[in-house]
């Protein structure tokens, strides 16, 4: 019989500092990285690119070596036995009660300076992800899309309001993403 839980802390540094994330017990949040492994998994695999979750580092500095909830990486010659050398092309962070403002302003501006190519923050609680391109060095917010349930996807529709339902990411132009398939079960 199990009488102690164990629940691990997740640790990154960030400009030099180790910052201790509080456990994530929230099932979308879970259920997002599961929905973007679906969607990656096989186009990855196909083009010899790597996805990687929380339990693996990206060093990007000696200073800043942050654990994002889920990346993928197009130069496997990056990846070690210790980490991720060097920057990822996508990082993805899905935002938490407790990461919220973390992940919008400190680790934006850390994956911008070192070079992150795309940058999502998915959020469980008002169903959105905001998707930033990284361009001439400063990320610029490409769009906000949003995810519609049926009922809602026919009102806007009887209203004229064509909701937008998938989209491409500026990395993978060949591969469409339905936004469904990230917030399924939501």
């Amino acid at each position: 019989m199990v009488t102690d839980l164990q629940i691990q802390v997740k640790r990154e540094m960030i400009n030099g500092r180790i910052y201790k994330m509080p456990p994530i017990y929230d099932p979308e949040h879970g259920r997002a990285i599961h929905g973007l492994y679906r969607i990656f998994s096989n186009y990855c695999f196909e083009k010899g690119y790597e996805i990687f979750s929380n339990d693996t580092y990206a060093i990007l500095s000696e200073d800043n070596k942050p654990a994002p909830d889920f990346m993928i990486i197009c130069d496997t010659t990056k990846i070690t036995a210790k980490g991720i050398f060097g920057a990822p092309d996508l990082i993805v962070e899905v935002l938490s009660a407790g990461t919220r403002k973390y992940d919008r302003t400190t680790k934006k501006e850390i994956y911008e300076k070192y070079g992150v190519k795309e940058y999502w923050l998915i959020d469980p609680r008002s169903r959105t992800i905001d998707v930033f391109h990284l361009i001439n060095g400063k990320y610029v917010m490409d769009n906000t899309y949003e995810f519609y349930a049926k009922d809602e996807l026919i009102e806007n529709l009887e209203r004229d309001f064509e909701p937008v339902t998938e989209f491409k990411t500026s990395l993978f132009d060949d591969l469409t993403i339905s936004i469904n398939d990230i917030f399924w079960g939501m």
